[in-house]
């Protein structure tokens, strides 16, 4: 893969991790806030799963497992730390 293409797909998947955090507003919204911390952590996830399968991951998902990568579809325990783990893997950066 050359760099130029291999940059692209560093912003490609950076803009849909920013898209996954986008999770932790919906959870805000729900009022984790306001309950306990096992709650909290609980619906914080779901937000970032929900923020996650809001978006078509179709073509994504196809590219992923392509690189032997896992193609997020059974995230839903850890949906931001899944797509951390792939990003960590497939563009070099570490876990946020």
């Amino acid at each position: 893969m050359s760099d130029a293409s291999l940059h692209a797909r560093v912003v490609e998947f950076e803009r849909f991790e920013r898209k996954i955090a986008a999770g932790a507003k919906l959870a805000k919204q729900w009022g984790a806030g306001k309950c306990g911390e096992s709650a909290a952590a609980r619906a914080l996830n779901l937000g970032h799963y929900v923020a996650l399968r809001s978006h078509d991951l179709t073509d994504l998902q196809y590219r992923l497992a392509a690189h032997g990568l896992s193609s997020l579809g059974r995230s839903e325990g850890q949906a931001q730390a899944s797509v951390s783990a792939v990003l960590t893997v497939r563009c070099g950066r570490p876990c946020w």
